[in-house]
Formats: C-alpha cells, structure tokens, sequence
C-alpha cells in the first residue's frame, strides 16, 4: 500500500500543475517562465506540462467540480504571497482525499 501523499504526487499533483499552467499560459497571458514561479516549479517543468510529457494521464478522471476548483485556483494564486502559495497543493489533496479509497492507501496521522 502507499502512502497517500506518494499517490497524490505521482498522480493528481502532475495534473493539477498541468490544468494551472495551461490556464494561466493560455487564458491569463502568462509565460512560462512566470508560471514556473507562480506554482513553484522550473520554466523546463512548464513547457513539459504544455507538451503534455508531464501530466497526462488517461487513467485519472479529474471531475468536473475538480475542475472548477483547479480553474478557480489559477485565477487567485497568482495573487497570493509566495508563503501562501506554496500550499496551494494541500488545497486540491484535501479534496481528492474525500474521493480515494482509504482501504487502498495509507492516510498519515498528520493530514488535516
């Protein structure tokens, strides 16, 4: 079993910075370089989230009220103070943990 936080990394995190970026790179007139420091990642990880070789998954289905999540995200992070923006993740965990069988991974004592 893994741990839940090694399923959300793998999984859902690469995603979630993939759906942002494009939304901030194509919606919002961001560059790369400026979504990179806005999520926290390298300009190289952006553009390999815009060539989909990060973050594409046809195994997760991300739901649609995800969806407005991650979209509503995009438009605020920006915004936030880069001490607040480093938690944006923890965020969309929270959410996603409600949806995982918890039988299938291990959730640590300490996850809110």
């Amino acid at each position: 079993m893994e741990m839940l936080c090694e399923v959300m990394s793998k999984k859902y995190f690469p995603i979630i910075r993939k759906m942002i970026a494009e939304i901030l790179i194509y919606e919002k007139g961001y560059t790369q370089q400026e979504v990179g420091e806005i999520l926290g990642i390298t300009q190289a990880a952006v553009s390999q989230y815009l060539k989909e070789t990060r973050g594409k998954s046809k195994k997760i289905k991300i739901p649609s009220s995800l969806k407005k999540e991650i979209h509503s995200m995009a438009n605020v992070l920006p915004l936030q103070p880069l001490e607040e923006r480093k938690y944006y993740l923890c965020h969309f965990c929270k959410i996603i943990r409600k949806e995982i069988d918890s039988s299938k991974v291990i959730i640590p004592k300490h996850c809110p």
